[in-house]
């Protein structure tokens, strides 16, 4: 590394030739752009020697890599995570902890990266991340688990926000795209192998080294970084630019969903659904969210969601269309694994390989509808099969049963992955051709957004609806089996109780039947959205896409 940074200092003068800057003894390459208009003269010139932007590639790759890791790693670990910390009731938290903070606060690094500086957030944020994995894997309570999901999304939210933006500072524009591809495949890599990755350690080692593994890889990515990615002088007042940065807005959106994923997740189980806390937190998180919409529109500087963009009429529907395949993609992805436990007790391995057929469509028909909506510039039918296809195959999903055949059950799991693979990115695309070059990073960052938002949402309505039904007809079942109340009581926080060899085989037999009601509630929950999904396709307008060149 020495020897690097030595290089570095080398090639002073001519990175002085392109950004008037010099290299700073402060580690880290620091590059003070004197001359802004000469941005676009030279950005077909390097702006780092090749060999450098090899290095800080490694390191920013391996953090994004890590942060999407961690999207799925955990789905064929939960069941795991839930038996040994007794609190299945309570495990869609391990989910939406990490999904909220690491998308809420995206808005917010990015911002304050103007600041402080990109290298120092990214690194605050890699940081944070570390210290939540390290506590994750430390958690002896779901509660102290969650905590520590927590700090690790908000960590996340620095590395996944300003990877792209690293990049930016690192290489001209013409080459960008092929370093911007790199981490998209990276993306579709983590979530084929999250899955595997999660079952194999908690199979093999323990469900901890879920977080564990992040700490070397991470700690490696960290000093490489450190040391290699360009260092710019903010410049501007620092207070005019922390006042542009819409804190009442992030804090009052927070506090909106937390509250509503809380009655969620509470509701039918701890409190009745009629009960004043319950009523309390649907309240509160209503009015909190209409709050927001008035901060966006009338306080907030530079909002984290833009209201005027819901003008157009392409972005509203895929918005809306994006939080619904939001619904169904995070219920496929992390209740599949579910299924497989409660339904056969196997391992956390196969679980993973049980999902495979849903994400291998996933990843392959995402990349095939972008190119071939690039090739073709027709794209409606695309989200018309899509939403379609998606619908049909969680409804199918809703049917599975302990004795379906495994081949049928991954065509299910298929026709889903296929369904989600021709929205996730194409939706995006043409919500940027619907808008001025004024509005596109910021319609691509809200549609984005709003689809994890649905996902967060999602995990905690179907979890709900799993809970509560599962506790509805365990009831009814611990009044012809009352030797066995304590067990029942407890199962539904431990599934793998009902797989206990002593329990009378009709007991048994009853139990899975439960599970699988409860789980394909689930699935059928997960419907009307991505109908909704459809609705949203059909109204959307043809925009031209221009000539492929």
């Amino acid at each position: 590394m020495e020897k690097e940074i030595k290089e570095l200092k080398q090639v002073n003068t001519n990175l002085n030739k392109y950004t008037g800057s010099a290299i700073d003894e402060h580690p880290g390459v620091q590059i003070n752009v004197q001359n802004d208009t000469n941005e676009e003269e030279n950005n077909d010139d390097p702006r780092v020697p090749k060999k450098i932007v090899l290095l800080a590639m490694i390191g920013l790759s391996s953090g994004f890599f890590l942060v999407t890791l961690n999207n799925t790693i955990v789905s064929t670990a939960l069941p795991t995570i839930a038996t040994d910390l007794d609190s299945f009731s309570m495990i869609s938290w391990v989910v939406t902890s990490f999904l909220l903070t690491s998308t809420v606060f995206q808005p917010i690094y990015c911002k304050v990266a103007e600041i402080f500086e990109k290298r120092i957030m990214i690194l605050f944020g890699l940081f944070m991340f570390e210290v939540g994995c390290l506590l994750c894997g430390m958690s002896n309570s779901i509660i102290m688990l969650v905590i520590a999901r927590f700090i690790a999304g908000f960590g996340s939210a620095g590395v996944f926000g300003l990877v792209i933006l690293s990049i930016a500072d690192l290489v001209p524009l013409r080459e960008r795209g092929k370093y911007v591809g790199i981490n998209s495949a990276l993306f579709a890599l983590s979530s084929v192998l999250g899955p595997l990755v999660g079952g194999f350690f908690t199979d093999k080692v323990s469900w901890r080294w879920c977080f564990y593994i992040n700490l070397p890889l991470g700690f490696v990515a960290f000093i490489v970084m450190f040391f290699v990615l360009p260092f710019k002088m903010p410049k501007g007042n620092l207070v005019e630019k922390l006042k542009t940065i819409d804190f009442v807005g992030t804090i009052v959106f927070l506090g909106s969903f937390l509250m509503i994923i809380l009655g969620l997740n509470m509701g039918g189980t701890k409190y009745s659904w009629n009960s004043p806390v319950i009523i309390g937190l649907f309240v509160g998180g209503i009015l909190l969210l209409v709050f927001f919409v008035y901060v966006e529109i009338n306080m907030a500087k530079d909002p984290i969601i833009p209201m005027e963009i819901f003008k157009i009429r392409n972005v509203t529907f895929i918005t809306i269309g994006q939080f619904c395949v939001g619904v169904g993609l995070f219920t496929l992805i992390y209740y599949s694994p579910v299924f497989y436990h409660l339904m056969y007790n196997g391992p956390a391995v196969s679980q993973g390989l049980f999902l495979l057929p849903a994400l291998i469509t996933m990843v392959t028909f995402s990349i095939v509808s972008g190119y071939g909506i690039a090739i073709t510039g027709i794209y409606r039918p695309v989200f018309w099969v899509g939403t379609a296809v998606f619908t049909i195959g969680m409804a199918l999903l809703g049917t599975m049963k302990q004795t379906t055949p495994r081949a049928l059950q991954s065509v299910y799991l298929a026709a889903s992955g296929f369904g989600a693979g021709c929205l996730i990115q194409t939706m995006v695309v043409i919500a940027q051709a619907s808008v001025t070059k004024r509005y596109v990073l910021v319609t691509t960052s809200v549609v984005q957004f709003m689809r994890i938002i649905g996902g967060t949402f999602g995990v905690a309505i179907v979890a709900t609806v799993f809970n509560t039904t599962l506790a509805n007809s365990l009831a009814s079942v611990a009044l012809d089996y009352p030797e066995y109340a304590d067990l029942l009581k407890h199962v539904v926080d431990n599934s793998s109780l009902a797989w206990d060899p002593s329990l009378p085989l009709e007991l048994h037999t009853l139990l899975i039947s439960h599970f699988t009601k409860s789980i394909s509630y689930v699935y059928f929950t997960a419907v009307p959205f991505l109908a909704i999904a459809f609705v949203c396709t059909l109204l959307i307008k043809p925009v031209s896409l221009g000539k492929r060149k």
